[in-house]
């Protein structure tokens, strides 16, 4: 996978991954919510793509963690963990 450094311009930021620009936030929308839960569904989308059974999810402060879906039932069966704010539980890409 070739990352390349984020472009900047007229309040807009992306990142390219292999070539393709993922848009990570623009005008408005630039808060730092939104662009951890877009980082993360590009992370998810691309760990799909590659036939992976894991996803990233929020837990809090920023952080994330790797987990299968029998994983992600697991946590949450022992209490609430998981920021569904950042990230819902079905994620496109």
């Amino acid at each position: 996978m070739l990352l390349s450094t984020d472009q900047v311009a007229d309040d807009k930021c992306e990142v390219v991954i292999n070539g393709t620009p993922h848009l990570i936030s623009q005008g408005e929308a630039a808060d730092k919510d939104y662009s951890r839960r877009r980082l993360i569904e590009i992370a998810n989308g691309l760990l799909e793509d590659a036939g992976s059974e894991q996803r990233l999810f929020a837990v809090s402060n920023g952080r994330v963690v790797l987990l299968t879906e029998e994983m992600q039932d697991y946590v949450e069966s022992i209490g609430d963990v998981l920021d569904y704010r950042s990230i819902p539980r079905e994620v496109g890409h």
